[in-house]
């Protein structure tokens, strides 16, 4: 994803492909530098298997009162509850989009410095 989103911010056509971008990441940020936009990610999951798994349960005892086929009643609550999960985490892509660009588009900047190797694992730039 983080080198789809540099060839997106590359405006002067720097790079010749996905490797070219790659290289360039791994030479201005290392390793981590692969890795931005982690932490949210993991927010966004950990939102979306809550909200999935909190209200499954709920939603299968109110359609069990109003269908009475027991697969019909597994595959609408788990739509509801995907719903609900989708519902709470779809804000996330968002952020964590918006954190991913800005630590890229900082790659084209050699004043900025190198940020450290746990920076990724950082979800503070997510919630700011």
């Amino acid at each position: 994803e983080n080198i789809k989103l540099a060839a997106q911010l590359d405006k002067e056509g720097k790079f010749s492909g996905s490797a070219d971008i790659a290289k360039h990441i791994l030479k201005t940020r290392g390793f981590s530098g692969l890795m931005i936009g982690y932490a949210g990610m993991q927010v966004r999951q950990c939102l979306w298997t809550g909200g999935f798994f909190l209200t499954l349960d709920v939603y299968k005892g109110g359609v069990a009162s109003v269908v009475s086929n027991k697969l019909a009643q597994d595959v609408l609550s788990g739509f509801a509850a995907g719903a609900t999960g989708t519902a709470l985490n779809c804000w996330t892509d968002v952020c964590r989009s918006v954190v991913q660009k800005k630590a890229l588009a900082d790659t084209f900047d050699p004043a900025i410095p190198r940020p450290s190797m746990m920076e990724p694992l950082n979800p503070g730039p997510f919630f700011g």
